[in-house]
């Protein structure tokens, strides 16, 4: 699966044109007639005026998006500078506090920015390893190499690479956080990487996997090696789009187990 996930996607639309949303709400509101309210609404004095309602749900939007720590911050301020500039923009128009049309706003408001307190959700902005639809494409190599470990040569396979790292298959497995390095050679070409050890589970039993610690010439040589691979077609099929990145498949999974309603947590978030 390489998709976003879908429960993101729809919020980033729902916050892009909530600002034209909120025009209708406001219509259905307003004791004039909804065109007449519409049509003075979309002028471009009013938008200027009220550029608070129409700037800041873009900006949690692309907040909701990008999908990183930081912009997760972004998103709770920018909705809170909501808060405050549509109350005063309530406070300014009708003289009243919280009426009950600014309440109903506010109620599904708070909603949404407890969505994304919500824990499951929370993490995936807070740990990147958990945004398994940002990894790299991952190619078969099944390439020779020899590695250095506590000073001696070992030999293994390369599993599989991508351009941030690789899997090697060895009998010898060395520690955690080890820095290694290894060669091969690819269609008469020498490469050369450094990586640090990183192992999980049950992949002890058959290798490691090794994260790459680039310099500007070795991320050359690993794109450029990507870019082969990929050429013969040696991209992995769990990296493929598949049926399951479907909207039609999420949404059913979603209204018949309940499953989908938050990112969720897989082998692919390893």
């Amino acid at each position: 699966m390489r998709r976003k996930p879908w429960s993101l996607i729809i919020l980033t639309l729902g916050h892009l044109f909530a600002p034209i949303g909120n025009q209708f709400f406001n219509a259905l509101w307003s004791p004039m007639p909804m065109s007449f309210y519409l049509r003075i609404a979309f002028q471009p004095a009013n938008i200027q005026k009220n550029w608070a309602e129409w700037v800041f749900p873009v900006i949690a939007a692309a907040a909701i998006y990008i999908c990183k720590r930081w912009s997760f911050f972004i998103y709770v301020t920018a909705m809170g500078s909501l808060f405050i500039s549509s109350y005063l923009g309530f406070h300014d128009r009708t003289g009243q506090g919280i009426g009950f049309e600014l309440f109903l706003a506010y109620t599904f408001n708070i909603l949404l920015v407890w969505y994304f307190l919500i824990p499951a959700v929370r993490e995936i902005y807070f740990n990147p390893r958990l945004r398994w639809w940002e990894a790299d494409d991952r190619y078969r190599a099944d390439l020779p190499v020899t590695f250095k470990s506590q000073n001696e040569i070992q030999a293994g396979e390369i599993g599989n690479i991508s351009i941030g790292g690789l899997f090697l298959k060895s009998k010898y497995l060395p520690n955690d956080a080890e820095q290694i390095p290894l060669d091969f050679e690819f269609k008469g070409t020498k490469y050369h990487f450094t990586g640090e050890v990183i192992r999980h589970g049950n992949q002890d039993a058959i290798g490691f996997g090794l994260r790459f610690q680039h310099n500007p010439g070795s991320i050359r040589l690993a794109k450029h090696l990507v870019k082969i691979l990929d050429s013969e077609g040696r991209l992995l099929a769990s990296r493929l789009p598949g049926k399951e990145d479907g909207f039609a498949f999420w949404l059913k999974r979603l209204l018949t187990t309940g499953k989908g309603l938050t990112p969720e947590k897989g082998p692919r978030t390893k």
